[in-house]
This record gives structure tokens, C-alpha cells and sequence, in this order.
């Protein structure tokens, strides 16, 4: 099976500061990550505040695969763990597996990662998946070409279901989703390449494709296997 990204969302509570490590805050999620970084089939997790909203912490956890997230959530660890992070949650946290292409890291070694995710029918098809693997790849390529603030991508199809806004047609609102996570040297860098003439070719067919997309920034700080 291949190798599997947890990207979760979690709504911060009123008043939980991450950015002082000494806040009872930041002690819990470090002991989260901790507890997460011991995991059978943990590979490596980022974390980090959404820029646009600081109340939105953002994890990711790279995993063997989705088994291995799994077979964590059946461990005598787990029920513990939940009970820990919710201490800092005002609501559930909202979570999904990313199949990445290449390593998620080509994306989130980056001082800044756009987080992208795109949305498409329920029954869309094979052929017009690998089509628009292809023209987000030539978008990401001509930043690559257009843009000195350009870092890396890893881009992927999530493997449930997801709800959006524009799949109000769709059965339960849900749909296919594709996550490209895009590494840049700031959020300036990647403003400047929005205004490029590259870019405006590049991404007409990747708007034309998807039903739907939804943005954010983030600064991710790892965490490794721990020993």
C-alpha cells in the first residue's frame, strides 16, 4: 500500500498560544506529537498555524499508510491521546489521507507551503484525473521556471470523499478532492508569481477542471520519528 499523508484540521480554543513554548498550549500538543512520532509506520508530521486564520492549526502526519493511522486509532495510546489534544480544540477536528506523488517534504521544507485543495465530481473518471495531474504539474513547472520565491510541490488525490460548497449536487455534497501542497519563500513569492502572465496561462485549465478550490498558507514545523 502506498504511502499515506493525514492532513488534519484543527480548530484552535480561545486563548491556546502555540507560538510560546512554555504555554500549557504548546506542551500539549508537543506531547501529542510526541505520542504520535512513536507510532508504528510514522514516517514524519508537520505542523503549523493557518497564516489567514492563526486559529487553525494544521497537521500532517506521513505514515507507511493508511493502515498504520489506523491501526494507532485501535492502541490502548489512543483514547489518552484524543482526550489530551482536545484540551486545545474549541470543535472536532477535520481529517482526510493524501496519496502524495513525490514526498510531501519536496513541498513543506519551504519557509511558506500553499496549501491547495481541489474539488471534482464523485464519479469522476480515471483519464480526466491523470489529465488534470497534468496541467497542475505544468503549473507548478512554470512557476518552477517563472519564480525565484518557488521551493517544491507534491501534489495528490485524498483518498475519502470530501465535502465542499460546490458539490451541492452531488450525493451528500461530497466529492473527489486533489491536494497540491506548494512550497514557496514567502507568501509575497507566491503573490508575485499569481500576477505573472505564466501563471494566468497556466491555471485557466486547472480552474476549468475543478468544481471548486480552497487556499491556505502555512509554516510547518517538523517533527521526526522518535527514537
Amino acid at each position: 500500500m502506498e504511502e499515506a499523508s493525514e492532513i488534519a484540521l484543527l480548530p484552535l480554543a480561545d486563548g491556546v498560544d502555540l507560538s510560546d513554548p512554555k504555554s500549557d498550549g504548546a506542551k500539549i500538543l508537543a506531547d501529542s506529537l510526541t505520542t504520535i512520532s512513536k507510532q508504528k509506520g510514522f514516517r514524519k508530521a508537520y505542523h503549523g498555524t493557518q497564516l489567514e486564520h492563526p486559529d487553525l492549526l494544521v497537521l500532517v502526519v506521513v505514515w507507511k499508510n493508511i493502515t498504520s493511522h489506523t491501526d494507532f486509532t485501535n492502541t490502548p495510546q489512543y483514547q489518552p491521546f484524543v482526550k489530551n489534544i482536545e484540551k486545545i480544540l474549541r470543535a472536532p477536528a477535520f481529517l482526510h489521507h493524501a496519496h502524495f506523488r513525490v514526498p510531501f517534504e519536496e513541498a513543506a521544507k519551504a519557509p511558506v507551503v500553499e496549501m491547495l485543495t481541489c474539488y471534482f465530481p464523485a464519479d469522476i473518471n480515471y483519464p480526466d484525473q491523470e489529465e488534470f495531474e497534468k496541467v497542475s504539474d505544468e503549473l507548478f513547472e512554470a512557476a518552477k521556471t517563472h519564480s525565484e520565491g518557488y521551493v517544491g510541490f507534491a501534489g495528490g488525490w485524498v483518498a475519502e470523499d470530501l465535502k465542499h460548497e460546490s458539490l451541492i449536487e452531488e450525493i451528500g455534497g461530497k466529492g473527489k478532492a486533489y491536494v497540491a501542497a506548494v512550497g514557496w519563500k514567502s507568501v509575497d513569492a507566491h503573490k508575485e508569481f499569481r500576477e505573472t502572465d505564466a501563471f494566468k496561462k497556466k491555471i485557466g485549465p486547472m480552474r476549468e477542471a475543478a468544481e471548486g478550490m480552497q487556499m491556505y498558507h502555512v509554516s510547518f514545523t517538523p517533527k521526526e520519528k522518535a527514537e
